[in-house]
């Protein structure tokens, strides 16, 4: 076997070597697209849901300020829409606050920590 019979097989086997990394690279980078695609679909529907609590809110504070237009609606009733209001606001600032402190945490490359925790029932 002479020296360019060697150099053919080590050019060989770094060729395929170079190959399989190549393919490594790829599919590495397919599974990282596929899961980043996964989170932001996850923190859309984060968002969606706080847009509607939100929503919801708003439509409580409405119900107190149209009560207080009516006379017959006793102030009890109203503490507890009111009440109901402020639950749901309450909700919606913790909520913001975990995405926050989640946010803050995060390292390029890692998951935000609140999408690592399951949702509430």
């Amino acid at each position: 076997m002479t020296i360019a019979d060697k150099w053919a097989i080590i050019g060989s086997v770094a060729g395929v070597f170079s190959f399989l990394l190549a393919l490594y690279v790829y599919m590495a980078s397919k599974r990282l697209k596929k899961k980043t695609e996964d989170d932001l679909i996850a923190q859309n529907q984060k968002l969606s849901s706080l847009s509607y609590q939100i929503t919801a809110a708003l439509h409580s504070v409405d119900s107190i300020v149209q009560a207080t237009k009516d006379d017959a609606v006793p102030p009890i009733a109203i503490g507890q829409m009111a009440r109901i209001a402020r639950g749901q606001i309450y909700t919606v600032s913790k909520q913001l606050e975990q995405e926050g402190a989640g946010i803050k945490s995060w390292r390029h490359g890692k998951m935000v920590k609140s999408l690592n925790r399951k949702e509430p029932a």
